[in-house]
């Protein structure tokens, strides 16, 4: 049986004050306006510099999440990679 284990997500900031920190939404349920809002939610309450946001809500392919109102749709896997390569250079 599987069992929760504790998100540490919003710990990170502390442990690592100067890094840049990406998290991941997959949600489910509701549209891609809703999931973009969950991931800048996230960003939020966990001090996080961006969230990758992806599933059925959001739909076909990914959103790289940089901010309120800042949301980057990308195709593919590859275009991710490509896309927070590009971030974390700037």
């Amino acid at each position: 049986m599987l069992k929760p284990t504790p998100k540490i997500i919003g710990e990170l900031r502390g442990w690592f004050p100067p890094s840049r920190l990406v998290g991941w939404k997959y949600e489910l349920d509701g549209d891609r306006a809703r999931a973009v809002q969950a991931a800048e939610r996230q960003i939020a309450l966990n001090r996080t510099n961006a969230c990758v946001v992806n599933g059925a809500a959001y739909g076909d392919g990914f959103g790289l999440v940089t901010g309120a109102g800042k949301c980057e749709h990308v195709p593919d896997t590859r275009s991710l990679y490509r896309a927070l390569a590009g971030w974390m250079a700037c």
